[in-house]
Order: C-alpha cells, then sequence, then structure tokens
C-alpha cells in the first residue's frame, strides 16, 4: 500500500490541480481583477471582446451644425478632439480602449483636461481627453444631488478628486443600484470558466507529459529508494515529451496494471470546448466566423451572421456612445453622429428600386443613384408609361383650363366639384382626423409634461434664482427640439401616409399604393424640425416672461415653481390641441396632394371647413369649390390646407381640405 501512495503521490505532484478552485465562482467572489484575468486567460472572450472593440473603434464621426455637415476640411476643434483625444492614443486607439473597458467593466471613464483653466462649454478649452482604469476610480453620491466627485487612485496610496463636469462616465446600469455599474461578462463567468479550465488543464496535460492511463501495483512490499529512483528516472524517460504520451509504464518486477484512464468521449473534451464557445458568442453577441471558427458554417450563413452583429451590436454600441459624447461633450449647437456601419443590402434596394419603378415614383437619375451610377442629362423627370411622356407634363400643363382637365383615364371627373360631395367629403376627413388630433395632443401632452419635469429638476440644482440667464440655462433647446422631432415624426408620417392611402380609394384608384417617397420623406422631415422650433422657441419666451415677472415680484423659488406650472398647465389645456390640429391638417393635406400627383390627377380644388372648431375664415369660405391646377396654388396663395410655407393665420386651427 506504501508503494501505491508513492506512485500516486510522484504522478499527483506532476497534475494540475487548483484550477477549479481559482475559477470557480463558489469559491471566490468575481471583482475587478477577476474580469481582467479573465479576458487575458480566455482565448475566445479574448478575442470576442477585442472585435467588438476593434468595430466600434472604426467609427466615423459626423459632425452637423443645423443643415451644416462638417468634415475635415472644415478644421472643427471637435471633430480634431476625437480623432486625436491625446497625445498617446488615436481616436482609433482611444475608442478600442473605451470599448475593452465598458464590456469588461461596465463603465468607463474620460477626464476632460482643461486648458488655461477655461470652462468645459468650448473645445478650445479642452486639452485633451484621457481615460481612466475604472478599477482605479470611485465615487461620492449624494441622494439629493447625485454624483458629487470622482475620486481615483494613485500609486503610492494617493488619491485625486474631480467635480462631475470635469469626468465624462458612461456605464451600464445594474438592476440591483441604478448607479452602480454592471460587467457585460458578469453572466457568462460559469462559461468563461469552463473554458479557462478546459485550456489549462489540456496545457497542463501536454506540459506534464501526457496524461495518466493506469497504475502498476506491485506486490513487493516494499521498494528501495534506488528502486524508486530507476522509477521515477524511467517514467520521465518514457513520458517526458507530448509525443510519448498515452504509452504504459514497463517495469521490470512482480506487478499487476490497473486502466485508470479516460477516453476522449468520456470526457468530452471536444464537446466541452465548442459548447463554451457557443457560450461566449451568445454572451458577446460575437459571431463564430468572426472568431476564426468555421465548423459546420457555410458562407451565406457567416455572411448573414456578420451583418446582423454590425446591424444589431455594433450600430447600438456605436449609436450608445455618440449620444453619450451628444451629451456630456458636444455643444448644443451641434449635433455628433455617425455614418452607418451596416453594409446596404443590394437585395432589398434592388426590391425597393422594382417597387418605386412599378408605381412610376423615381426619376431616372433617383433610380442610378441607387445604383451608384452617374446621373444623365434629362434624367429629372418620372417617365409614364402613357408613350414615355413625363409626369411633370401631365399634371402641370401650361396655361390650360382647369375645369377641361379630366385626367388620364378618359371622362374623369373630379368628384369634389359637387358641393353635396364636397360637405360629404369634408365629414368623412374630420372623422380620421378628429381620432388622430386626439392621439396626437396625448403625445404632445407628454412631451411637455417631460419637459416641465425636466426643468423642475434643472431649478432645483440652481444654487440662486436671481440670475437673469438662469431659464436659458435650465431649459435646453437644442435638445428639446431633438426630443420633439424624434418623438414627432413616426405619428405624423405614419398620418401622411394615411391620408394618402384614404385620397387614393376615394378617387377610385384602389389597385395603386401611396408611396412614401424619399422626397415627402424630406419635406415632413424639415417641416417637423421647423415646427420643434417654433413649439420650443414659443414655451421658451412664455418660461422667460414668468420668470422675469417672479424677480420683479420677489418671489421665491415656490413662486417661480408655480408660475412654471401654470405656464404648461395652459399648454394642456388649448394649446397641445392647437397645435395637434394644425401640424395634423398640414400633413395630412399634403398626403392627398401626393396622392393626387401619384394618382395622375391634374386639377385640386379647395373643400372649406363649415364646421371647423377653430373658428371660420371668411376668405377660405369665399373659395370653397376653386379648381386650380395640382401644382398651382390657390387664389389665397396656398398649395393646399395647412401650407408650412404660409403665414401662421393662414393655417393655425385651419381644418380645410383639398
Amino acid at each position: 500500500m506504501q508503494i501505491l501512495k508513492t506512485i500516486k503521490n510522484f504522478f499527483k505532484a506532476k497534475s494540475y490541480t487548483g484550477l477549479i478552485n481559482d475559477w470557480s465562482g463558489e469559491e471566490q467572489a468575481w471583482d475587478g481583477k477577476n474580469f481582467l484575468t479573465a479576458y487575458k486567460s480566455s482565448l475566445p472572450l479574448n478575442r470576442a471582446l477585442n472585435k467588438r472593440a476593434e468595430k466600434v473603434s472604426e467609427i466615423e464621426f459626423i459632425l452637423r451644425r443645423g443643415e451644416q455637415v462638417l468634415d475635415k476640411a472644415d478644421n472643427n476643434p471637435w471633430l480634431q478632439l476625437l480623432r486625436r483625444p491625446n497625445q498617446f492614443l488615436s481616436g482609433r486607439q482611444f475608442f478600442h480602449l473605451y470599448q475593452r473597458y465598458f464590456d469588461l467593466w461596465g463603465e468607463v471613464y474620460i477626464w476632460k483636461q482643461p486648458k488655461d483653466g477655461r470652462a468645459f462649454n468650448e473645445a478650445k478649452s479642452i486639452e485633451a481627453l484621457h481615460l481612466f482604469n475604472p478599477t482605479t476610480m470611485s465615487y461620492v453620491v449624494d441622494d439629493s444631488q447625485g454624483i458629487t466627485k470622482y475620486i481615483r487612485r494613485l500609486p503610492n496610496s494617493r488619491e485625486q478628486e474631480y467635480t462631475p463636469d470635469e469626468i465624462i462616465r458612461d456605464f451600464n446600469p445594474s438592476m440591483d443600484s441604478p448607479l452602480k455599474a454592471e460587467s457585460l461578462i458578469l453572466s457568462g463567468i460559469k462559461a468563461i470558466s469552463t473554458e479557462i479550465q478546459l485550456a489549462e488543464y489540456q496545457a497542463n496535460i501536454l506540459k506534464n507529459g501526457g496524461r495518466i492511463g493506469g497504475v502498476f501495483k506491485f506486490k513487493t512490499e516494499r521498494l528501495t529508494k534506488q528502486q524508486l529512483s530507476e522509477l521515477k528516472d524511467n517514467y520521465d524517460e518514457q513520458f517526458a515529451e507530448a509525443r510519448k504520451s498515452g504509452k504504459p509504464l514497463f517495469l521490470g518486477g512482480d506487478s499487476d496494471y490497473s486502466n485508470t484512464a479516460l477516453t476522449p468521449e468520456e470526457l468530452g473534451f471536444i464537446e466541452s470546448k465548442k459548447m463554451t464557445l457557443n457560450d461566449i458568442c451568445i454572451l458577446t453577441s460575437v459571431p463564430k466566423p468572426l472568431l476564426s471558427s468555421l465548423d459546420e458554417i457555410k458562407f451565406d450563413n457567416a455572411d448573414a451572421a456578420i451583418k446582423i452583429f454590425l446591424k444589431e451590436t455594433i450600430a447600438p454600441l456605436m449609436k450608445r456612445l455618440v449620444n453619450k459624447l451628444n451629451w456630456d461633450l458636444i455643444p448644443a449647437e451641434f449635433e455628433l453622429d455617425f455614418v452607418n456601419p451596416v453594409p446596404e443590402d443590394r437585395n432589398e434596394i434592388r426590391q425597393d428600386l422594382a417597387a418605386a419603378s412599378a408605381s412610376y415614383a423615381l426619376t431616372t437619375n433617383e433610380k442610378r443613384e441607387m445604383l451608384k451610377l452617374d446621373p444623365v442629362d434629362g434624367g429629372d423627370e418620372i417617365l409614364i408609361p402613357f408613350g414615355l411622356g413625363t409626369l411633370g407634363d401631365a399634371v402641370n400643363p401650361a396655361n390650360a383650363d382647369p375645369a377641361a382637365q379630366k385626367g388620364f383615364r378618359k371622362g374623369y371627373e373630379h368628384p369634389l366639384r359637387d358641393e353635396f360631395i364636397r360637405r360629404k367629403y369634408w365629414d368623412f376627413k374630420t372623422i380620421s382626423h378628429s381620432k388622430r388630433e386626439k392621439e396626437f395632443t396625448r403625445v404632445l401632452n407628454k412631451y411637455f409634461k417631460g419637459q416641465e419635469e425636466r426643468l423642475l429638476n434643472g431649478l432645483k440644482s440652481a444654487k440662486s434664482l436671481k440670475k437673469k440667464s438662469l431659464i436659458d440655462e435650465r431649459f435646453d433647446k437644442a435638445d428639446e427640439v431633438k426630443l420633439a422631432i424624434n418623438l414627432f415624426l413616426p405619428f405624423l408620417q405614419k398620418y401622411l401616409v394615411e391620408s394618402g392611402e384614404e385620397t387614393m380609394n376615394f378617387i377610385g384608384y384602389k389597385d395603386f399604393d401611396f408611396v412614401f417617397s424619399s422626397q415627402i420623406a424630406s419635406w415632413l422631415n424639415e417641416k417637423v424640425s421647423k415646427s420643434s422650433w417654433e413649439i420650443a422657441d414659443t414655451t421658451l419666451n412664455k418660461l422667460q416672461d414668468e420668470f422675469a415677472a417672479s424677480l420683479e415680484a420677489g418671489e421665491g423659488r415656490d413662486g417661480l415653481v408655480k408660475r412654471i406650472q401654470n405656464v404648461y398647465g395652459d399648454i394642456s389645456k388649448s394649446r397641445a390641441e392647437t397645435i395637434a390640429r394644425t401640424e395634423i391638417g398640414g400633413v395630412t393635406s399634403k398626403g392627398t396632394f401626393e396622392a393626387y400627383r401619384q394618382a395622375q390627377i391634374p386639377t385640386k380644388i379647395w373643400v372649406w371647413s363649415a364646421g371647423a372648431r377653430g373658428g371660420v375664415r371668411p376668405e377660405h369660405q369665399a373659395i370653397d369649390g376653386e379648381e386650380v391646377p395640382l401644382d398651382h396654388p390657390f387664389s389665397n396663395g396656398l398649395q393646399y390646407p395647412g401650407d408650412p410655407s404660409a403665414d401662421p393665420e393662414e393655417t393655425v386651427n385651419c381644418q380645410c381640405q383639398i
């Protein structure tokens, strides 16, 4: 028995046994050091996180000032800062490290190094951007003010404090605590531990000269020291190299051999490696082809997986990064954006091109642009199948008599020439208009409620209410406009398309689909942007008036808060409804107008809103039934009711139709 124990101890000294205890989540809690060690020790995890960081670091920033797009030639200091954050790192290296920090520890800290003691609202005041290792950072939280300062641990137990304005902190909030960061790899501890154990197990088997295939039990009661030494020498000679692993150990003497080895199938080594690789792919959203694992993967599947990775993983990560920089670095006069990393889907483009061609919605040059071809002369007109004439010639005949125009279908009569039909038509339109108005009013009230809360929260942190520019500072007009556009645009687009489809059915073109073309989308984007700025300007002016009155009356914080609440109370009572009615009237009239164009109806007719709740406009009543060529304005100068180019006196609360 002593001999067997001696041999077992000898072999045990040659094997690796501490790995599971070192990495088991049950043996020790995972912290920042564990995450870094896992990143360095696990090959697939290391490669997956590096691939995520590599793709994010390829981000191409776009900086806009209103409609102007700034590029390298503009020498904009903000773009220069992002392309070269500091003297040590290029932009690509900086954001590569940024993403790895974020994935490993769930948070990133950027120090805005100041220049000449200036404030942080100018690019020229920032000398450089520096990334701090999250494991060296902590922060102090005040229940009423949030994070009040950041603390960085330096070598030799020293500490450096930073104000919230100096640090940009991006983090993945934990469900346990909203201010606490949660690592991407936290949920994959078991898979990562298993992968590291398998890799270490295999490495140590090779390092130790192979695994133990069996044990000899000697019948001799004792072995001398010389015999034991010879036994060890024989083992080293026969098993010291990986190429000799798996061979049995031949010794002299009277002995029995016991097989203790497990087959590869019993160990399930290879399958276990595949399973952990799958887990890490799921954890990081990085497809196998990008990790150079091509087992059982076809080209089409790999190509689709990579596109999904760019669309569903990398693009959202880039968007998150840009949003954070817009919020904490880029001033309100600019807007940072990025080039979509997802390559164009050529099949989808071809399908869109086919649909647009079938409905005659694109010019020849627009089609050529979609195919990446140069424009051609005479290619800016839409061709129609009737002798391949141009749509413009058909719907905008020069000096034509509107009453004599019959459309492209022989004998077509515009139904709205009949006054009785006009009244019924307006009643029909009013029903859908009313539903949309109620829905959009709720959207507006939600927006204004959020705006009120943002403003009041901003005033809570104000040290003094006597500063004349207080409202301007706490009411971020640019941000409010961005929020408004993002919130309003989907609803107004839906209303425009619905109106176009209703019009197609009304004029008898049920077999044709209304096409929301790029030109209509551009018009709508411009209109919503203009309206959002006007709404923000009007609201800010009202708030400034109330703030001035509050200062003059010597009111305190409670008095100012009450005035602000009254402003937003008035908005919810009447102004939101007026905005909704006006905006919906404009986009639905545009939808009808574009449906006429697509259906090749040559004229349009003004339909007066006899029962309008916003009041009757005699000048609109006077042109009820007026018919003009489609692209000609009516006698009041409007292309259609709610025309955004007209004065507000002509459009606010208007419910006329065409």
